[in-house]
């Protein structure tokens, strides 16, 4: 009897060695994505096709959600260029629709910038399929609304 419980504790272990506990949204949509980005400003394109990387991250607040991180994000506007420097939406929920994971900030989220910008609001929504990506933030600086849309590939994932 005991040999034979023993049998079934090194079988399950073994299976459950072989057969590891996997993290769809870790699978599908947490990475690095490389392609192209948009940015309006009162609906006038300021910054058209930047070839740019953006992160999508898990959450380390929510379960089933990601931060989506857009490093570095520098703008020509007035005669210049301006950085509002790393912009990230997080604890943005995920949801599956067949292949497709979708995700959206459940509210406005303050994000103070550098260089005495003050701060702005942002939203994100997007999705991932098949490891395609597209990603609007709606961001509010000021009294000018700025719209970032991405469009890309995963080059590197989780």
């Amino acid at each position: 009897m005991v040999a034979a419980a023993a049998s079934a504790l090194a079988l399950t272990v073994s299976c459950n060695k072989n057969n590891p506990v996997t993290d769809p949204i870790k699978e599908n949509v947490v990475g690095t994505y490389s392609g192209l980005l948009n940015v309006k400003m009162n609906e006038a394109p300021i910054v058209t096709d930047l070839e740019k990387d953006i992160r999508i991250d898990l959450s380390d607040n929510v379960a089933d959600a990601v931060d989506i991180v857009v490093e570095d994000l520098t703008l020509e506007i007035f005669g210049g260029e301006m950085s509002l420097g790393t912009i990230s939406v997080v604890d943005c929920p995920v949801t599956v629709e067949g292949s497709t994971y979708s995700f959206a900030s459940t509210e406005p989220q303050t994000i103070t910038l550098p260089e005495n910008l003050g701060s702005c609001t942002a939203t994100a929504e997007g999705s991932v399929t098949d490891g395609v990506i597209d990603v609007e933030l709606t961001i509010t600086w000021s009294v000018f609304p700025i719209s970032v849309t991405f469009h890309g590939t995963v080059v590197s994932a989780e």
